[in-house]
C-alpha cells in the first residue's frame, strides 16, 4: 500500500544531492517497515504450507527509495564486501545499491537457466577463490542462502558470510553455520514486536501470538536430508541372497518394469483373461484364490502356463497368520503354483 505524497516519513522523502543523510536508528528503521506495511499481522499462508500471525512483505521497499537506501545501508554495517550476490529476487535491488553504495562488484545468480543466449546460472565476473558476500532480506530456514552458497561456490567463488536485514529466529543461523556461512542481521522478529509494542502499533496479545508461534516453529534441530545412493539394480540381483527375490530383479532388468498388477475377480475365467492381458508388461500378477468361487487345478495350471510364456511371478496375496502346523496345511493349496505367498508375523516362528 503506497502512502500519499504528502507523507512527511523518511520511506517518501526526497533529498537534494547536498542534503545530509543520517542513518536513522533501528528503531525508526523498523517503525517505516511497519508504516509502509512490510511486516504484516494477521493470517497468512507460508511456502511451508503453516500459518503464521505475522508476514514480512520486503519486496514493497523498492517503491520506497529513501527506505530502500537507509536498508542497504544498515545492511553495509552489518557486513561489508568486495563481492557481492542478492539472493533473487527481493534482495537483488538491495543488493544491487549495496554494491553501488561502497564500490564493489556484483554477481547475479539466476533462479534457473535460460534456455537461449549464454544460459549461465550465475552473471558478472570474479576470479577463482573470490569471496562473495551473500545478501539475503528475510532468512526462516536458510534453505534460499544455502542453495545460493552452493551455486557460487560450484563457481569457483568462496562464500563465508551472509548479511540478512530480518532474522525471523527460527534456527537459519546454526543451520547455515553447519554449512560455512555466518550469518550477520540487521534485525530481529523479537526487536521488531518490541519496538512496535512500545509504540502501541500492535497489542501485547498478537506480539505473544508471534512469539508462540516461531517457538513452535523451530527447523534448528532438525535433522538434514541424507541424499541416499542406492545400489543398481545389477548390483542387487547379485547382493540377493533369497532365489525368488534375485528373480523379482533378473525380470525388472529384463522386461524394464516394476509393475505389479492385481488381479481382484471372483470368476476364474475373468482372471485367466485378465492375467493374459497384463502378463506381457509386469513383473508380478497378485491374486486371492480364496475368493475365486470356481478355482480349479486347471486355473492353475492355466496362470502357472501364463506366468512362463510371458516371464512374471505369481504372487498369493493370503496373508496367512495361524499357528505354525495349521499355517503349513493351508500353504499346500498354495505353494505348488504361487511363486510368493504373503503370511503375518504373529503365528511365530511356524510361519
Amino acid at each position: 500500500m503506497a502512502t500519499s505524497n504528502g507523507n512527511t516519513g523518511v520511506a517518501n522523502g526526497k533529498m537534494s544531492s547536498g542534503d545530509a543523510d543520517p542513518l536513522m536508528n533501528i528503531e525508526e528503521f523498523i517503525l517505516e517497515l511497519g508504516a509502509v506495511e512490510a511486516v504484516k499481522f494477521g493470517s497468512f499462508t507460508l511456502k511451508s504450507g503453516l500459518l503464521s500471525p505475522v508476514y514480512f512483505d520486503l519486496r514493497v521497499l523498492v517503491s520506497y527509495p529513501k527506505l530502500l537506501s537507509t536498508c542497504a545501508k544498515l545492511l553495509l554495517k552489518a557486513k561489508s564486501g568486495s563481492l557481492m550476490c542478492g539472493v533473487p529476487y527481493t534482495a537483488l535491488p538491495i543488493a544491487t545499491i549495496m554494491a553501488v553504495e561502497v564500490g564493489a562488484a556484483m554477481v547475479v545468480r539466476r533462479k534457473e537457466a535460460k534456455d537461449y543466449g549464454t544460459k549461465k546460472m550465475v552473471e558478472g565476473v570474479w576470479e577463482e577463490g573470490d569471496n562473495c558476500l551473500v545478501v539475503e532480506d528475510v532468512v526462516t530456514t536458510g534453505g534460499s542462502v544455502a542453495d545460493t552458497a552452493k551455486l557460487l561456490r560450484e563457481h569457483g567463488m568462496t562464500v563465508t558470510d551472509c548479511v540478512v536485514l530480518l532474522d525471523r529466529e527460527q534456527g537459519a543461523i546454526a543451520s547455515l553455520a553447519k554449512q560455512g556461512v555466518a550469518v550477520h542481521s540487521v534485525v530481529t522478529v523479537s526487536k521488531v514486536l518490541e519496538v512496535l509494542t512500545k509504540h502501541k502499533k500492535i497489542t501485547e496479545e498478537m506480539a505473544d501470538k508471534v512469539r508462540d508461534f516461531l517457538s513452535n516453529n523451530q527447523t534448528k534441530d532438525q535433522a538434514e536430508p541424507v541424499l541416499q545412493i542406492l545400489p543398481s539394480l545389477e548390483e542387487r540381483m547379485c547382493l540377493a541372497s533369497n532365489s525368488v527375490t534375485r528373480k523379482v530383479f533378473r525380470i525388472m532388468l529384463e522386461k524394464k518394469s516394476n509393475l505389479c498388477v492385481a488381479v481382484d475377480s471372483n470368476s476364474a475365467s475373468e482372471v485367466v483373461r485378465l492375467v493374459e492381458i497384463v502378463g506381457p508388461h509386469v513383473v508380478l500378477v497378485k491374486l486371492h484364490q480364496d475368493v475365486v468361487l470356481d478355482w480349479t487345478q486347471e486355473t492353475e495350471k492355466c496362470v502357472v502356463a501364463l506366468a512362463s510364456r510371458h516371464n512374471f511371478l505369481l504372487f498369493e496375496d493370503r496373508k496367512l497368520a495361524d499357528i505354525g502346523n495349521t499355517v503349513r496345511l493351508q500353504a499346500d493349496r498354495v505353494v505348488g503354483w504361487a511363486d510368493l505367498v504373503t503370511v503375518h508375523g504373529v503365528g511365530g516362528p511356524g510361519v
